[in-house]
């Protein structure tokens, strides 16, 4: 039994299936400290290179209505008419106001996600569309619409958040100026995009990836995220309701990053990019597990490859213990049991064998063989000398 114990066949199994279990684990280490770690940079990189490229998307969708808002500033025509009406009650009796409802007509013709072209008031306190007919509500203040007070603060053309418009009823944002003649304030002019419109591009780019993509305005309020169901009004939604306040904080701080947050249970990363001279925020985010899944695939592929070699190195073992560990183990016993009975009976198979184990065979057997005929000489030596001493004792 305590040869069995110490076949050195067993050691060397051991040791090789110790071997590869230490490897393969230092392996899967490696994995995850490394290539994890790489796979999960270059993720990153990937949501950021997919912010900025949605960014120059939004510019150049969003750079032609700034090109229209920045030339109306200039027309003529709608500096003298600001300046000159006052009062709304007398608007359609100025000689310029057919002129001014024909030219925002035609602005809104420039291009078809243009919902709204008008001119704001200052004086009349009033509204001025492509509408010739139209007239704003007589209670309509036209100081404390915040689209307009934003406006007149920011002091130049800028993108207003989401409302709902008076005229269309549709969400809608604005693109707005102030209207000046040399330092006077005579009001503003704007443009109003649908944010279905503006929707429409985060559709079609979302099309193109795999990644969840959204677009806010400055204060958090949610234009646009492929994440939200169908059922869910983004616009009524704001990042704040999404990520911690931390979190919402960084993302409207006026940078650009990228935040790892957990939501519904899920570490989710993010990287966002303000859009250039706009009031909006792309970004683009992803599940963390999204950008390990290669490394998981890897390593179950490692494992399945674990696996098989553990089975070809016990059938390795078994064929090696059958061929040399099990006839090392009997040549041992017999030689083991050769004090006691001072015989020796090795099957003829391994004596006929022509490697190492035929080799030790016969050198035993021939070995043990002629110390059995030298011990029966010994004897006989022996008996002679004994009877030889008796004769020499008789003669005495």
């Amino acid at each position: 039994m305590a040869i069995l114990k110490n076949s050195i066949v067993r050691k060397i199994g051991l040791a090789i299936f110790l071997f590869v279990m230490i490897m393969f684990f230092s392996y899967y280490l490696f994995l995850n400290m490394q290539i994890k770690k790489h796979l999960e940079q270059q993720g990153k990189e990937h949501l950021m290179n997919e912010s900025q490229y949605l960014c120059s998307e939004i510019v150049a969708f969003l750079q032609k209505y700034v090109v229209i808002v920045e030339q109306a500033k200039n027309n003529r025509d709608f500096i003298v008419f600001s300046k000159e009406v006052e009062d709304r009650s007398i608007k359609r009796e100025h000689p310029l106001f057919a002129v001014v409802t024909k030219q925002l007509d035609e602005i809104c013709d420039l291009d078809e996600n243009i919902s709204q072209a008008y001119l704001a008031l200052a004086s009349a306190s009033d509204i001025i569309t492509s509408d010739y007919y139209y007239e704003i509500s007589p209670d309509y203040d036209l100081s404390v619409r915040q689209w307009y007070k934003n406006t007149i603060e920011e002091n130049k053309t800028s993108i207003t958040t989401p409302y709902i418009d008076l005229i269309t009823n549709k969400t809608a944002i604005s693109f707005t100026t102030p209207l000046m003649y040399e330092d006077e304030l005579l009001g503003a002019f704007g443009i109003d995009i649908l944010v279905e419109d503006l929707n429409q591009i985060m559709s079609d780019y979302n099309s193109k990836t795999k990644s969840d993509i959204g677009l806010i305005y400055k204060n958090g309020q949610i234009l646009y995220n492929s994440g939200l169901n169908d059922t869910t009004d983004p616009i009524d939604m704001f990042i704040q309701d999404i990520l911690s306040e931390e979190e919402a904080s960084k993302l409207l701080s006026g940078d650009d990053g990228i935040e790892t947050y957990n939501f519904n249970g899920e570490q989710k990363y993010i990287a966002y990019l303000p859009v250039d001279n706009t009031s909006l925020i792309v970004y683009t985010n992803i599940l963390k597990s999204d950008l390990t899944s290669q490394v998981q695939k890897f390593m179950y592929i490692n494992l399945s490859i674990l696996l098989g070699l553990l089975v070809v190195i016990t059938g390795f073992l078994f064929v090696l213990e059958k061929v040399l560990s099990r006839p090392l183990i009997n040549i041992s016993r017999e030689v083991e049991s050769y004090s006691n009975n001072n015989s020796i009976s090795l099957p003829e198979k391994y004596i006929n064998r022509s490697d190492e184990i035929g080799i030790l065979s016969k050198g035993i057997a021939f070995m043990l063989n002629n110390i059995s005929d030298y011990i029966l000489k010994l004897e006989e030596m022996n008996r002679a000398l004994h009877e030889a001493k008796e004769v020499i004792n008789r003669d005495r």
